[in-house]
């Protein structure tokens, strides 16, 4: 059995965190908590058995970790929606079947939308712990004016001891879990394909460039210099051979841009014509 505490003491939350969030709408259970690194639970070993009821007892609390509301106990005659009902009543509570008349109120509304559970910094900067908390449950109606509302925080504390205990504390309320389920795994998000291939090519390009200069220094006999690269003089004048396919595309959307526009083909250059008949070089076509 798992430690189960209910207890006043707090807890700082992790800073710079976004909310955790079940991976999977069908498993509550498994929460994923983004940020760096990134933490991922599996609370399936707090829940209750299959074959006993649907909810875990600590003294006078009806309790149901991962995110799910326990449905299976009513308080006030209405089916709960919170993950924690408080009993007071005649009686012991892990006696009764989880339906109360009165003397029993949800610590907590349970949030549609699973944002409600953040990471807790542990002193010493130990594992962190998780704490899901439930807000707008029923009035405190011992107060002076009734509109204190109980509030609960679930925590999951790791750990391998247990030691199940309880302290009321109103309107507020804390309960605790701890076990080797509420030790987060710290996962590290796959590589995406952009960045596969990226590192794919400059592996490629640094193996061809040491293969090509040793095959070209130990076969080739060549010197070690800049001439022993792989394709040395294909590589030397790919940058002129780039430019002047630059100049063609450039060229040949030109004569196509003033096709469009003007339905027939650009006129011819005239320079040369006109340096022939100067008496310029036949050979100087710059």
């Amino acid at each position: 059995m798992p430690l189960m505490l209910v207890t006043a003491l707090g807890m700082a939350v992790a800073q710079d965190r976004a909310p955790c969030a079940p991976l999977d709408s069908s498993n509550p259970c498994l929460l994923e908590c983004p940020g760096s690194p990134i933490y991922r639970f599996d609370l399936s070993s707090f829940m209750p058995p299959k074959n006993g009821p649907q909810w875990i007892t600590i003294s006078n609390y009806y309790v149901l970790p991962c995110m799910q509301p326990l449905r299976a106990v009513t308080c006030m005659s209405a089916m709960s929606t919170s993950a924690a009902v408080q009993y007071w009543g005649p009686g012991s509570a892990a006696d009764q079947h989880g339906h109360f008349t009165n003397d029993c109120a949800k610590l907590g509304a349970f949030p549609p939308d699973y944002n409600n559970c953040t990471l807790m910094d542990t002193p010493g900067g130990g594992q962190p712990s998780l704490r899901c908390g439930f807000i707008n449950g029923d009035p405190v109606s011992s107060t002076a004016d009734g509109s204190a509302m109980r509030s609960v925080d679930i925590i999951y504390n790791c750990g391998k001891t247990a030691n199940p205990a309880a302290v009321d504390q109103t309107p507020h309320y804390q309960i605790s879990f701890q076990g080797k389920g509420a030790c987060g795994e710290v996962w590290t998000k796959p590589l995406s394909l952009g960045w596969i291939l990226i590192i794919t090519f400059f592996v490629a390009l640094l193996v061809y460039i040491v293969s090509g200069c040793v095959y070209n220094v130990k076969v080739g006999k060549q010197k070690v210099a800049v001439a022993a690269l792989p394709q040395y003089r294909y590589w030397k004048q790919l940058p002129g051979l780039v430019k002047d396919g630059c100049k063609y595309s450039w060229t040949s959307a030109k004569k196509a841009y003033y096709h469009q526009v003007h339905g027939k083909a650009p006129p011819l250059d005239q320079s040369l014509t006109r340096r022939l008949a100067e008496g310029g070089d036949a050979d100087d076509r710059t």
